[in-house]
């Protein structure tokens, strides 16, 4: 029996690559090469580090046009997303400055 409920568990991985930045002196951390995120058309969760406290995720059109933002925890590592078709740059800047990017298609 179908209880109505029509919602997709997010669809296959990604994975975001680690985007290179400048060295600004701070104390280096151990790095991770990349971050997974799962997501379908409307909703997207994360598979973040141990030592991460928060994430802000953008999504948009190009790397400097941003429709949409949120911050993830390791709480909360999934959120809502407006309802989007195509393709969008994602990235995901953790709280140790380190920044994730990739592309999803919806």
């Amino acid at each position: 029996m179908a209880d109505g409920n029509d919602f997709e568990k997010p669809k296959q991985p990604v994975r975001l690559t680690k985007k290179l930045l400048t060295d600004n002196g701070a104390p280096r951390t151990l790095d991770v090469p990349f971050l997974t995120c799962y997501y379908n058309n409307e909703y997207i969760e994360f598979a973040l580090p141990d030592d991460v406290n928060y994430a802000e995720v953008t999504l948009g059109t190009d790397e400097t046009t941003s429709i949409w933002s949120g911050i993830i925890t390791p709480d909360f590592p999934g959120c809502d997303i407006p309802l989007l078709v195509g393709e969008y740059v994602i990235t995901c800047t953790l709280d140790n400055g380190s920044a994730y990017q990739g592309v999803l298609a919806f």
